[in-house]
């Protein structure tokens, strides 16, 4: 299944949580529908697992 937010396109968000797990897969997901992602976390890097390339 694949979702798109195209109400999010020229957006600001905010994406606390974004190093990993739900809050990475938000972030992309808001950024590859057109928004622009201001992603946090209080984590200092993403586990290696986690990072997108």
């Amino acid at each position: 299944m694949t979702t798109s937010y195209s109400g999010l396109i020229d957006h600001t968000v905010v994406v606390m949580g974004a190093a990993g797990g739900q809050g990475l897969a938000a972030a992309v997901l808001m950024a590859q529908s057109g928004a622009r992602v201001i992603a946090t976390d209080v984590a200092e890097t993403a586990p290696v697992s986690s990072r997108s390339t």
